[in-house]
């Protein structure tokens, strides 16, 4: 059931964040502190993490229909490493 066709539309979003992303650290190095940058920089590191979030989402999935078990296991096991990472530095 994999198949390793890609998907546009997500590597069109993933390659226009990385450019918003490069172009918001490159306006911090030169006008770092003017309201616009903290207002981009507010918008544009959200904007990762909710990618993040869908694209995750998206891949697990396919993988929870098949196995919802394991795959539950698995995410949990990966969230109280995150915890334990978060809350033990």
């Amino acid at each position: 059931m994999h198949t390793n066709a890609r998907n546009d539309a997500i590597d069109f979003v993933k390659g226009f964040l990385v450019v918003i992303m490069t172009l918001g650290h490159t306006l911090m190095y030169f006008v770092n502190g003017r309201p616009f940058i903290r207002s981009y920089t507010f918008c544009a590191r959200p904007a990762f993490v909710f990618f993040a979030g869908v694209l995750c989402g998206a891949i697990y999935l396919g993988k929870f229909q098949v196995d919802k078990k394991r795959v539950s296991l698995r995410l949990l096991v990966r969230g109280l490493k995150l915890l334990v990472l978060f809350f033990g530095t």
